[in-house]
């Protein structure tokens, strides 16, 4: 799995996606259970059993509808919905419906299964109903309504068009959707990135870390926040160029990421300067791992021009043991890297 995945939220299209399957959902069962409803209140007395059996099925949906408003598990009602609706298509192909009409009231159901279900789960749904349809049409004796062979033959014709039709759509439809959903996760990685070390940046500490942290603070806290800072580094860019200074800067990014734990947070915060989050830590061990970077950075020297360039860094270490210690532990361990910074460079400060 992507690093970043687990912190920026694809929830928006999620939710877009629910709102749909839920909009589709409530307005089949409410507005087709008053058609059926209507259609089953039309039959003469002679079709008893089909209107007793509409109404029943007509109000099935919008008890279910209705009581999808008052739980959590949207999921159910879909399914319960979904096999209404497989009761509904079987029984107007059984009992011809008003008329001997049922057939065509079959033809727009396939396009459900899809939308509740996604293109693969809902072929397969409706290859069973059509199945189950073939095995009624193909053996009238159980049926109820009289069928000319050429409309059974035409009927399942139509029906499988209206399916691989609607599998197309929905096939297409869902590609869209995860290409619009991977822009929208690239974007926000881009946004949140730091374009030369491919570091987390200080917008996505200050947005995106803290929203989840606020969300799911026990994934977090105590938590041993830390500032380091590569020492004289001016005089790098100075002597070497900006370009090397570059190198030197990707160079420690990635002696950091590395070496750290995969629930570790490695960013660059501004110029030389790199905050790292050590999440459920404290301080003591933070201290430790602090200590086992400034080792790695002083004793791994950057390769240029045939040449070695040894890079140092001070650390200040401090702890954080809510979100809203947060700011304070990083204003803290920034003040305690500029006291190493004081006392000679190349070491780590906790407090």
């Amino acid at each position: 799995m992507d690093w970043w995945q687990k912190f920026i939220s694809l929830k928006s299209t999620e939710e877009v996606e629910l709102k749909r399957k839920k909009l589709v959902f409530y307005m089949l069962s409410y507005l087709c259970s008053l058609i059926i409803l209507y259609f089953a209140n039309q039959q003469s007395g002679d079709n008893s059993a089909v209107k007793v059996t509409l109404n029943v099925l007509g109000i099935f949906f919008i008890i279910n509808a209705v009581l999808s408003h008052f739980h959590q598990c949207f999921k159910v009602s879909v399914i319960l919905c979904s096999i209404g609706i497989s009761i509904l298509v079987l029984y107007l192909a059984y009992s011809g419906g008003n008329q001997n009409t049922g057939l065509y009231w079959i033809l727009p159901f396939p396009i459900v299964y899809f939308v509740f279900f996604g293109y693969f789960n809902g072929l397969i749904g409706n290859i069973l109903v059509y199945f189950a349809l073939m095995a009624l049409l193909f053996n009238p004796d159980i049926l109820e309504a009289t069928y000319r062979n050429v409309e059974i033959s035409r009927f399942l014709a139509s029906y499988l068009v209206a399916i691989i039709l609607c599998f197309i759509a929905e096939y297409f439809r869902f590609q869209s959707y995860v290409e619009l959903t991977m822009i929208n996760f690239n974007k926000q990685k881009q946004a949140n990135t730091d374009a030369l070390t491919e570091l987390p940046n200080r917008r996505f500490i200050d947005n995106i870390l803290l929203e989840s942290a606020t969300i799911n603070p026990e994934k977090y806290f105590p938590m041993t926040v830390v500032i380091t800072d590569i020492d004289h580094f001016k005089q790098v860019n100075d002597t070497y160029g900006h370009d090397t200074g570059d190198l030197a800067l990707v160079h420690v990014a990635n002696l950091l990421k590395e070496n750290c734990r995969g629930s570790d947070i490695v960013s660059r915060i501004g110029g030389e300067e790199f905050l790292l989050i050590f999440p459920q830590t404290g301080i003591s061990i933070g201290l430790s791992i602090s200590e086992k970077l400034r080792q790695l950075i002083e004793q791994n020297t950057l390769a240029y021009e045939n040449q070695s360039l040894t890079l140092t860094a001070s650390f200040g270490v401090s702890q954080a043991l809510t979100l809203y210690d947060f700011e304070h532990a990083k204003k803290q361990a920034d003040i305690l890297m500029y006291d190493a910074k004081k006392a000679g460079r190349n070491q780590v400060c906790g407090g």
